[in-house]
């Protein structure tokens, strides 16, 4: 993974924003040589930058992933001061430990599996894939000194 030479964060401040943040991640796919932009719940791997994602099997996402697993992403604050990275890579998708992702995105965004949306999603797992994205290059930027 190549890190911007004009990033804002180094590896460790990027995870600690990704980590910090329940912003949903903007996906950014092709779909029929026509772009596709979807936002997702995600968490990050600290050491890799690697990023989780779960999204339905029928999803135009999945759908998207499976004919071309090139994606680019972007998790930014909608407020200021405005922050955040974005980046491009490549997805691997995989129904191994959906379960476990799901739950962790879960909890992460709705800070437990007790709702009924919570249930709801755990309830059809098996339905699911965990999106696991590389990236291949990643930036960070920080308006905050200007604002």
């Amino acid at each position: 993974m190549k890190i911007s030479n004009r990033s804002a964060w180094d590896q460790s401040g990027i995870f600690s924003f990704l980590n910090e943040n329940t912003i949903p991640i903007r996906l950014a796919v092709i779909q029929d040589k026509h772009p596709l932009i979807c936002s997702v719940w995600f968490s990050v791997d600290a050491e890799t930058l690697v990023i989780s994602c779960v999204s339905h099997g029928k999803s135009q996402l999945v759908k998207s992933l499976m004919a071309d697993p090139r994606v680019g992403f972007e998790i930014a604050l909608n407020e200021p001061p405005y922050k955040g990275v974005r980046g491009k890579g490549n997805a691997k998708l995989t129904q191994q430990n959906v379960s476990n992702s799901l739950q962790e995105v879960i909890v992460r965004f709705l800070g437990s599996t007790n709702s009924n949306l919570a249930r709801w999603l755990l309830g059809r797992a098996e339905e699911e894939y965990v999106i696991k994205i590389t990236p291949s290059w990643i930036t960070s930027w920080d308006y905050s000194e200007r604002m």
